[in-house]
């Protein structure tokens, strides 16, 4: 039944919330917004020119298409339709699934304050952003 799921999609509201993420955090980690704060909590810095390494930007697009993907399959299997059933889609499986998962495992870790201060809030706006392209564009 679930594989029924992905005849049915909107491969390319995938594609584009899959980008709309990456957007944003290509805007959210330079260094006018948070990327200073980001590199001083994790110690790290760019590579050449002040860019991220070329893998790890393939595995960001990856991530996020595995997300939009798993969102895209939620929305689908709830009837999300509306841009309200897609913020609170976002803001279910942000706060829902990676916020206890990073609070809990953060406990343990010992993880830095400061850099989930930075991560928490683009991780939700990430999700409602994506949940809302995909409920809308059904």
């Amino acid at each position: 039944m679930l594989f029924e799921f992905f005849d049915d999609l909107n491969w390319l509201a995938v594609i584009v919330a899959t980008l709309a993420y990456f957007a944003l955090g290509s805007v959210w980690y330079t260094d006018a917004l948070f990327g200073k704060q980001w590199r001083a909590a994790t110690g790290r810095e760019m590579g050449e020119g002040g860019r991220p390494e070329p893998a790890a930007i393939v595995v960001n697009l990856i991530g996020w298409f595995v997300v939009a993907l798993a969102l895209a399959l939620i929305a689908r299997g709830i009837g999300a339709e509306t841009f309200v059933d897609g913020l609170v889609l976002g803001l279910v499986a942000s706060i829902g699934f990676v916020g206890t998962n990073r609070i809990v495992t953060g406990m343990y870790e010992g993880r830095n304050a400061a850099l989930m201060r930075i991560n928490a809030p683009y991780t939700i706006l990430g999700y409602v952003v994506m949940g809302v392209i995909l409920a809308m564009w059904n």
